[in-house]
């Protein structure tokens, strides 16, 4: 672990680059998974700083049972998955998010997004760009699916006592040549319906927490954290979308499908489930939409195409995207800053460009777009980032020379 970051002990993901402390916060509301809702909110909050508050940061996997569901989903180590399990745990059970929990927000609007994670991801392994977002004014709700794919997750215990794990489960059983139409079937026509109820369900808490209605937080039976400090500080007037790789299929639907959304973001978005599908969307979008392709992986699904095509079927509205060279799928997610150089090859984590270079052109492109759609001042920062690392950026379908 001698290459992860570490302060004072604590081995950590990168710093958020903004001018805010960023607290979080994890909330759910009461009911079975089809009912509530379970998220961590990040946003700009108090504090003398992240480095001050190190002795607070939360850990970056909350608990054990993450490590065998990232077992079941990691294909780069040939091994039995309770052995996979035991490495996984070796090697990030001790990395922290320097942020400051439960921490009192800044009392003024912050533009809000929606985040839909990966399969066999969770509610916190995108820290690094969600509280660098909060950090920058956002204010940043991170959903974690319930529909079995999260490496793990949890729900109120139905006698309302207690709680019950929700393990994860993969998509598919089986030969390998049913493979295409099992994930069709399973992950992309329940599991994805579920997904989208969810977010229907995020927008319904976020609009409760923001008129300053009494929300139940499950999580937190003494009532440390009052709800009511949210009321007002949520800017719900373009609420915005992103996802990565099942979450980025995630986004487009729910573009599709939730009118309150004005706007989406799609991180190496996994489109394989919606191939059918894809034609049709064009005509249900019609929000400004930006995607970010990692190298590795729009190249290996062969994405490419279907995107263009997308991007190309409605010229009025803002459809912008790009590639990171020498990129992999791990690189919008903390992976790559949790293992060490040693243990990257084994976790699928090794890239070309290395993980500060590309969360930097990650989060300047992510913000260059955000500025743009909600008509905040344009972040001269990003604009320097970008041209920076220009060699890196295949620009597919760009923003106006007002942008670059």
């Amino acid at each position: 672990m001698h290459d992860v970051l570490v302060y004072k002990g604590k081995y950590h993901i990168p710093v958020p680059s903004g001018k805010y402390v960023v607290g979080t916060l994890d909330v759910m509301t009461p009911g079975s998974e089809n009912e509530g809702i379970f998220a961590r909110f990040y946003y700009p909050a108090e504090g003398l700083g992240h480095y001050a508050a190190y002795k607070e940061w939360p850990l970056w996997l909350p608990h054990p049972e993450c490590y065998n569901g990232l077992a079941t989903v990691t294909k780069a180590l040939p091994l039995p998955v309770w052995l996979k399990a035991k490495i996984i745990g070796i090697m990030w059970n001790t990395v922290h998010i320097p942020t400051v929990p439960s921490a009192k927000p800044i009392k003024k609007p912050h533009p809000f997004i929606m985040f839909s994670h990966g399969l066999g991801a969770n509610r916190t392994m995108y820290s690094s760009i969600s509280m660098d977002l909060a950090s920058h004014g956002f204010f940043v709700m991170n959903i974690e699916h319930r529909e079995q794919s999260a490496c793990a997750s949890f729900k109120p215990s139905s006698d309302g006592e207690g709680l019950e794990w929700i393990r994860h489960q993969a998509l598919t059983q089986g030969s390998e040549e049913d493979y295409p139409v099992r994930v069709a079937q399973v992950c992309f026509e329940k599991r994805l319906d579920i997904r989208i109820k969810e977010l229907s369900r995020g927008l319904d808490l976020v609009e409760q927490l923001n008129a300053g209605t009494p929300v139940v937080n499950v999580l937190d039976k003494g009532g440390k954290f009052d709800l009511t400090n949210f009321k007002g500080i949520i800017d719900l007037s373009k609420p915005v979308l992103m996802g990565h790789s099942f979450g980025g299929a995630t986004t487009l639907v729910g573009l599709s499908k939730e009118p309150r959304f004005k706007a989406g973001a799609l991180l190496d978005p996994w489109l394989f489930g919606l191939r059918e599908t894809i034609s049709q969307l064009p005509e249900e979008i019609d929000k400004p939409l930006l995607t970010i392709n990692m190298e590795d992986f729009v190249t290996k699904e062969k994405s490419l195409a279907q995107l263009k095509a997308f991007l190309s079927s409605r010229s009025e509205v803002e459809r912008v995207m790009c590639t990171i060279r020498g990129t992999v799928h791990y690189n919008q997610t903390d992976v790559p800053f949790a293992t060490s150089r040693r243990m990257k090859p084994l976790g699928g984590s090794v890239s070309e460009t290395g993980e500060h270079v590309s969360r930097q052109l990650n989060i300047a492109v992510l913000r260059l777009f955000l500025h743009r759609q909600l008509g905040l001042k344009e972040p001269r920062d990003c604009h320097d980032i970008v041209r920076e690392y220009e060699t890196l950026v295949e620009k597919i379908q760009w923003f106006d020379d007002r942008i670059v």
